[in-house]
């Protein structure tokens, strides 16, 4: 399992209790989309009934087939809103993890993505200003060649790893960037499969 994939799956158990609770209103929500979707779908078809009647058999297809898309369109939009909810909420979940989780988190994290040399770690300000004073502690027993920086990095969380000239970006932005296809196939099949 890569570094990438363990941070989903960590991603995903924690956003999995925020996904079962938004779930029941996502449902509703959509339920609620689709019945409207059909109002507006019976409510054309009825109209090209009656168009039909004086216009020809094909414009009622025609008709048909527009008002079934524009519903297809409106579901998916609305799925898609959702899906960018709950990744959100994941997000938003993470950098409010308590200290010590946090830190667990930064912990486990550095652990995937660390090489095994001289290096530092930088911290958001944010995330240097709230560290425990126990962390300093727990990277040298994990990785006993990095140092916290004194410099910050402008992320909302996570961390900056520089070695040399080479830095590795493992703020959550961007990991969750990286991976933002995956996390959101995986939410659509949490949320509506």
């Amino acid at each position: 399992m890569t570094g990438l994939e363990t941070i989903l799956s960590q991603i995903h158990l924690e956003a999995q209790q925020k996904a079962d609770k938004t779930l029941a209103e996502a449902q509703s929500r959509a339920e609620k989309i689709v019945e409207q979707a059909k109002r507006q779908a019976e409510e054309i078809a009825e109209k090209a009934r009656q168009k039909a009647e004086l216009e020809a058999t094909e414009q009622e297809k025609r008709s048909n087939s527009a008002a079934q898309l524009a519903a297809k369109q409106s579901i998916l939009q609305e799925k898609q809103v959702l899906i960018g909810q709950v990744l959100a909420a994941a997000k938003t979940e993470l950098l409010a993890l308590p200290e010590e989780e946090y830190f667990h988190l930064i912990l486990q994290m550095m652990q995937q993505y660390a090489q095994p040399e001289y290096g530092e770690l930088v911290l958001s300000e944010k995330d240097l200003a709230r560290m425990p004073k126990s962390f300093p502690k727990a990277l040298k027993k994990v990785q006993p060649d990095l140092n916290i920086s004194e410099q910050t990095a402008d992320i909302s969380g996570g961390f900056l790893l520089v070695y040399g000239g080479v830095q590795i970006n493992c703020g959550f932005d961007a990991l969750f960037a990286a991976a933002e296809d995956t996390m959101r196939g995986r939410a659509h099949e949490i949320l509506f499969e």
